[in-house]
């Protein structure tokens, strides 16, 4: 089977329908936003140039990984997702929902340590849905995702757990950031290019590091991510020991796309 015909087997639903969480103990440290509604929430995303560094979190063996994501059973983020899109033109529709995930099950399958998200989805609502839209809002549901730990990096799969496929997986981070890293989000697609092009599909590249504020509180130190894949611009806010806080995701073409930003979350140690 060619490079090619492999990557098409990724599903493009996983980044429009991006998700983050990641065994267990007592100790928990919690944020709360002032609200957990369904309804659309403001929230402000922040850069500041002095805080700006590029130390980054030290984080090489399985163990850390887990402490970078908190890979703790129990350990869950609540976040608002808010999306848009205008087709057919000239109909535009932005709905909003709420989703839980909650880390329900961390296994060593050596050398893998293995989590397994549960993800909770409320029914999207409307926040301006033109009438002839209405039948296409998502309904309520749930299902599971994982998070696979590999030395110092942190892979993801949907659908079904395969730890064979791994070079097919999405790989989310690795560490330790630091500002200007980048890597393909896929390792098979490393192989076939050892030298990536600056506008290299799906090449994730660390661009900044700073703070962000976000409805489940304001965090330091952060880093923000971005990459393209299948005409969409990606941008993402890592914060270590919580997880992503604030994903972003727009179409080149078709105006389509969706944000979703953390509103609570408990990150058990």
């Amino acid at each position: 089977m060619n490079t090619n015909t492999r990557l098409s087997r990724f599903p493009v639903l996983i980044l429009f329908l991006t998700l983050s969480a990641v065994g267990g103990a007592c100790a928990a440290v919690t944020g709360n936003a002032d609200t957990a509604a369904s309804s659309a929430t403001p929230f402000q995303r922040t850069l500041t140039p002095n805080q700006r560094t590029t130390i980054s979190p030290t984080a090489t063996p399985v163990q850390d990984v887990g402490v970078a994501f908190r890979l703790s059973v129990g350990s869950f983020r609540v976040y608002q997702v808010t999306r848009y899109q205008a087709y057919p033109i000239p109909e535009t529709m932005t709905v909003t929902r709420v989703v839980t995930d909650t880390v329900v099950n961390v296994e060593t399958i050596a050398p893998y340590v293995v989590a397994t998200i549960h993800r909770s989805e409320h029914a999207e609502t409307a926040v301006a849905v033109p009438a002839s839209m209405l039948d296409i809002l998502m309904p309520a549901g749930s299902r599971n995702y994982w998070l696979i730990a590999k030395g110092n990096r942190l892979y993801r799969q949907d659908n079904k757990l395969d730890l064979s496929a791994l070079d097919e997986a999405l790989l989310e981070l690795v560490f330790p950031l630091t500002l200007g890293a980048q890597w393909y989000q896929s390792d098979l697609l490393a192989k076939s290019n050892p030298t990536p092009r600056a506008d290299a599909y799906m090449l994730r590249k660390v661009t900044d590091v700073g703070a962000v504020t976000v409805p489940a509180g304001h965090f330091d130190s952060c880093y923000f991510l971005q990459e393209e894949w299948a005409g969409t611009t990606f941008e993402n806010w890592y914060c270590p020991a919580v997880g992503w806080v604030d994903r972003k995701a727009d179409h080149h073409g078709t105006p389509e796309g969706w944000r979703e930003v953390l509103i609570h979350y408990q990150m058990n140690r």
